[in-house]
């Protein structure tokens, strides 16, 4: 067998490569702007989610409310109002859950297990509204 032989396999894999590299560079070049905007569309999806589930479970920080937000930190879940909703079995919203999820790992965690449910439970459960706000949050997560 010749150098040419041996190389057929590296010679498609290589012109494979080369394809999913010009590929994968007109999709990046088609959706920059897209990729560029996703922090944006996120914040404008997490607003949308305190009007459904209630402002009042959220912090406004350094904001007079939440609606003016330009960053997610501004209007973070109150853990203190979720706890104590939690210890009255006073919490109905899995939008709300879901947002905590999103926000802060560790403490969804906590609350999934205090409910007995999973993440792809409470996601289930939503409403048509909810659905399409969390199908926003999760799309332009980044």
């Amino acid at each position: 067998m010749n150098d040419d032989e041996n190389n057929v396999d590296g010679s498609i894999e290589s012109r494979r490569f080369d394809k999913f590299s010009r590929e994968f560079g007109e999709f990046t070049e088609a959706n920059s702007e897209y990729f560029n905007d996703a922090d944006e569309r996120y914040l404008e999806a997490w607003k949308q989610g305190i009007r459904l589930v209630g402002h009042e479970y959220f912090n406004s920080t350094g904001i007079s409310n939440y609606s003016v937000a330009t960053d997610i930190s501004q209007v973070l879940p109150n853990k203190e109002i979720i706890d104590r909703l939690f210890s009255e079995n006073d919490i109905d919203s899995n939008l709300l859950i879901l947002m905590c999820c999103l926000a802060d790992n560790e403490y969804c965690t906590g609350l999934l297990e205090k409910m007995g449910k999973s993440f792809s439970d409470l996601v289930r459960s939503l409403d048509y509204l909810q659905r399409g706000v969390f199908k926003e949050l999760v799309a332009n997560i980044t």
